[in-house]
């Protein structure tokens, strides 16, 4: 049995299971679920600051 590699967060940096993390647009950039729901929560797209 292989093991799941694991990859850090870009965004907080934990080290989790590739499977826990998502990849951004396939770039090679991951971040975990907590992360992808803070962004989520608080993007407001192309609204200005």
């Amino acid at each position: 049995m292989t093991s799941d590699p694991e990859t850090y967060c870009s965004c907080c940096g934990r080290t989790l299971p590739r499977t826990k993390l998502h990849d951004i647009g396939s770039t090679g950039v991951y971040i975990c679920r907590r992360c992808a729901r803070w962004v989520a929560f608080t993007w407001r797209g192309d609204r200005p600051h």
